[in-house]
């Protein structure tokens, strides 16, 4: 019997002619051998075989798997989410990376960056992290620009019970709703005008000069009537009395109007605006947190605390919501130590337009409306602008620093661009310059920026205007004229 080792050893040794005929001669040898183990008789045609190796190689090897698998199974059992380290953004000038840290005891918000615990006062943070776009999904639009990615809803009483993948089951008080996007565009900038229309229903309402209506023998003032939006383009206002998509295939609403009590398909409708149903308006001045998860919701919340469980979030609507933590996208601060130059009037702004078209100054949006985003996140503060123009604002106290962030916005790579494609030509290039006064009158350069192009990533811009009364924002012209320069001042901030 010719040992199996040996033949291979030998096929090894020898030349590919030799072994080929080495292998044949030893294969009976081989099979009787594997044969004598498995009790598989030499007739068995080859197909059938298991293989011409010893059973014993096989034993050995499938031994080796099974340890492996067990090592990894409980790897996987005992493996925790690792977050990746994001920018950290403090107000006093501090840029780290950084993840969120392991609740204590206390359960203040912490961070780890390196190996290094901080725990920095809530008031100096300015942004962890960047904000995704909510995509395509199916969306509940809040009060202060707040979003849900949501899977279902229904009509609950006074509230709307809501699923989401990021916060699980829970009631949203009608009184913060003020819309839900059932049929989502697939243009990105569709999606930010049919939420911004969403946003802004009540106001548009009270401004139409039809103050009154008259359901079912009760008269309403417009802004307390829903308009349901159809994907055929009509619209329908009136008074949201049912509504349950949880069904699949049998989702309904049922609206009251001035012409009776209308059932509809879900699967006719685009968007509900919500009329308004009570008042909550927030203080610009109080400490708040916007908190973004990764598949696009932002919820702004009055207190953030680490558990075990994930991010403890007490949203301004009072409800307490659980994250978890490597569902955390991003927190930005609102109230603290830096004031927002979207949150303030310019005292002056000019567009000197290259051709004839002439831009507006545009706050917490690009210049063509649709909500900022460069290098692949989404910003909620900022200033967009288009070359070539300048905006002046008053500084009423004594601010240190100015910060943002610098870009073309990713809206120069088409409607339906929700990040920058790296493989594409830069579209748009500008400088971006910063002047201040000292109050005489004598503006003095602070800052110019390197040329920036679109595709860029964005560019982080630190200021001191310890003293100044003013200062003046200028994008210029770069490369092409003023093709395609959507500039971004993201974050632009005030810092005391």
């Amino acid at each position: 019997m010719t040992d199996w080792t040996t033949c291979r050893q030998t096929s090894l040794k020898h030349g590919d002619t030799e072994t080929r005929r080495i292998c044949r001669r030893g294969s009976s040898g081989a099979l009787a051998y594997f044969s004598r183990v498995s009790n598989v008789p030499p007739s068995v045609p080859p197909r059938l075989r298991v293989s011409h190796f010893p059973l014993k190689f096989f034993l050995n090897q499938a031994t080796s798997l099974v340890a492996v698998a067990l090592v990894l199974g409980f790897a996987l059992a005992g493996h925790k989410s690792v977050q990746a380290n994001e920018r950290l953004l403090l107000a006093d000038d501090t840029a780290i990376e950084a993840r969120l840290a392991d609740a204590l005891a206390d359960g203040k918000l912490a961070f780890d960056a390196g190996g290094t615990r901080r725990t920095p006062e809530a008031e100096k943070i300015v942004r962890w992290g960047g904000f995704f776009a909510a995509g395509r999904g199916t969306l509940a639009v809040l009060d202060d620009g707040d979003l849900i990615v949501r899977a279902a809803c229904a009509l609950d009483g006074d509230a709307l019970r809501l699923t989401s993948e990021q916060f699980g089951d829970f009631r949203l008080p009608l009184t913060v709703l003020r819309g839900l996007v059932l049929r989502s565009p697939t243009s990105g900038a569709e999606r930010d005008r049919l939420v911004d229309e969403l946003a802004r229903w009540t106001t548009d309402a009270g401004a139409t000069g039809v103050e009154r209506v008259t359901l079912d023998r009760v008269t309403l003032d417009r802004v307390m009537l829903d308009r349901v939006m159809l994907d055929n383009g009509d619209a329908i206002e009136g008074k949201l009395i049912a509504l349950d998509d949880t069904k699949a295939g049998d989702a309904k609403l049922i609206v009251e109007t001035d012409a009776g009590v209308l059932t509809l398909s879900v699967e006719r409708v685009r968007a509900i605006a919500f009329g308004r149903r009570g008042d909550r308006a927030a203080a610009k001045d109080e400490l708040r947190f916007v908190v973004g998860t990764r598949d696009g919701s932002r919820v702004t919340a009055t207190s953030v605390s680490l558990s075990q469980a994930g991010l403890e979030v007490v949203t301004a609507w009072g409800a307490k919501l659980t994250i978890a933590r490597e569902n955390v996208a991003a927190i930005q601060t609102l109230g603290g130590r830096a004031t927002y130059l979207s949150d303030l009037t310019a005292s002056g702004y000019k567009h000197v337009p290259y051709l004839s078209t002439a831009w507006p100054l545009s706050g917490d949006r690009h210049v063509g409306g649709g909500r900022m985003r460069a290098g692949g996140r989404e910003f909620l503060k900022g200033i967009g602008m288009h070359s070539a123009a300048s905006a002046t604002y008053a500084l009423d106290k004594p601010y240190r620093r100015f910060e943002a962030e610098l870009a073309i916005d990713d809206s120069v790579f088409g409607d339906d661009s929700t990040r920058a494609d790296r493989r594409r030509p830069p579209r748009g290039s500008v400088v971006f310059r910063v002047y201040t006064d000292g109050g005489d009158g004598g503006w003095k350069l602070r800052h110019t920026s390197e040329t920036i192009r679109g595709g860029d990533e964005p560019t982080a811009v630190s200021v001191d205007i310890a003293g100044a009364k003013r200062i003046s924002l200028i994008v210029d012209f770069a490369d092409r004229a003023d093709e395609h320069d959507r500039a971004d001042w993201l974050d632009a901030r005030l810092v005391k």
